[in-house]
């Protein structure tokens, strides 16, 4: 590399160019000693407004975060209150289905009628003849099959009788062993 001859360089003179980068180096540190508290007070002033502007929005959170709390508490409560509730009605559900059926009898093996009329009159004569029990029409207050109709004929579906009065049922029910010694009705 040709060094242009008319003109000094720096490098050529060490001494002044120590002295240069020292008046730099000066300069540059004094006008960084003045830039630093205003550099540090614009600093602070940015981390002073978003410690304000965090502490606000946590502020806002912990008061959203207990409406949510007491929000959550009172369903819950109210929750527990229909839990309550519905385990009573269940119970008392229980009670008035067991109710409705108190007077129901099941009877196994009686055959298959083409209608539920004909099933009562089987039943009276069952009662009449195998059972020593006298039935009037009205004492049935209602009669049907449970399950499906099954196509084989040998297969009769069980048959429920609802009596008009527990008395009656209970003549019935206790009277049910002469039923079993004997064969049903067609």
């Amino acid at each position: 590399m040709h060094r242009d001859t008319h003109f000094a360089h720096l490098s050529d003179f060490p001494y002044l160019a120590r002295v240069v980068n020292a008046e730099w180096l000066l300069e540059t540190t004094k006008a960084l000693k003045e830039l630093i508290p205003d550099f540090e007070g614009r600093l602070t002033q940015k981390i002073e407004n978003r410690y304000q502007e965090t502490s606000k929005i946590l502020e806002e959170l912990q008061t959203e975060n207990k409406k949510l709390r007491r929000s959550v508490e009172k369903l819950q409560f109210q929750l527990n209150q229909k839990d309550e509730k519905i385990a009573d009605m269940a119970v008392k559900l229980d009670s008035i289905e067991q109710r409705e059926f108190i007077n129901d009898v099941q009877i196994v093996g009686v055959e298959e009628s083409s209608s539920e009329e004909q099933d009562k009159k089987k039943v009276l004569k069952l009662a009449k003849e195998k059972m020593d029990v006298k039935l009037k029409k009205t004492d049935i207050v209602a009669i049907h099959r449970l399950g499906k109709k099954s196509s084989k004929k040998t297969k009769c579906r069980d048959l429920v009788v609802r009596f008009k009065e527990a008395t009656t049922r209970e003549t019935f029910y206790n009277n049910r062993k002469k039923m079993v010694t004997s064969k049903l009705p067609n």
